[in-house]
């Protein structure tokens, strides 16, 4: 959470979108990988509820990375 904290206190800059990109990329990757998973029977309905948040999160770090552009 260090590095969470450390980039919310700064002033915008390469480091922090580049920071904030692998997050929104890694979330929607985590978020396929549990859509794959349910698609092939290795997971129950309940891996819906971290693939939607998941989602949320990586929406609400894109709409935080494009006001602060």
């Amino acid at each position: 959470m260090t590095l969470r904290f450390e980039t919310v206190c700064t002033t915008p800059s390469a480091s922090r979108q580049a920071i904030i990109n692998g997050v929104v990329l890694f979330c929607l990757v985590l978020a396929t990988l549990g859509l794959g998973e349910l698609w092939a029977g290795h997971v129950g309905p309940g891996i819906l509820l971290a693939v939607v948040t998941e989602l949320l999160a990586a929406v609400a770090l894109a709409i935080a990375r494009a006001k602060d552009a």
